[in-house]
């Protein structure tokens, strides 16, 4: 969740709390209505977001955007956002966007019969996460077995697991199915 900097309890909270995103909107990899529910809860919470600002450099008491702006510091907490891997050659494997792995219905990639992706590594279009890690190895090591027995494979379902996402104290923002939920 995060911290609310108006209130930490009944007390009045003296951090000041910003987050640093280089994607143009927070939650990127989520439908966009979500994320701008949650750029406004933050704002409402008072804290500070910076968009489209990678971090270039990391020093003991500031941090250095790629713009060149300095935001300093006492305490940084650092997570990461997912993407696939930089070690992939996309000389030699298609990837997207994301660096991902582009996959066929069968999660095999594209142009090879016998590699297949899974996680973050699969390029389904559905938001990277362990439910659909999961999902992803089943459909995979079904297809491995499939392939080595010269059977048929099963397709790949694209598919929305249910997440919550607590903004502040409370208050949430819930996706399930198609709809939408956030507030208290």
């Amino acid at each position: 969740g995060t911290l609310s900097p108006r209130k930490l309890g009944d007390k009045r909270c003296p951090l000041e709390i910003t987050i640093v995103e280089a994607a143009p909107r927070v939650l990127a990899g989520l439908p966009e209505k979500i994320s701008e529910i949650a750029y406004q809860r933050l704002n409402f919470l008072g804290v500070k977001v910076v968009l489209s600002s990678p971090i270039k450099k990391v020093g003991s008491s500031e941090v250095i955007l790629g713009s060149g702006r300095r935001i300093p510091y006492d305490v940084l907490i650092w997570t990461v956002g997912v993407r696939g891997s930089r070690l992939l050659d996309p000389r030699v494997f298609p990837l997207d966007k994301k660096k991902a792995l582009r996959v066929d219905e069968q999660l095999r990639v594209r142009g090879f019969e016998d590699i297949f992706a899974v996680g973050d590594l699969a390029g389904t279009g559905v938001a990277w996460s362990a439910p659909k890690a999961e999902s992803d190895a089943k459909v995979a090591a079904h297809n491995l077995l499939a392939l080595a027995r010269g059977r048929g494979m099963k397709k790949y379902r694209d598919f929305a697991p249910p997440f919550i996402i607590p903004v502040g104290r409370g208050w949430a923002i819930a996706k399930i199915g198609g709809r939408v939920f956030w507030g208290k």
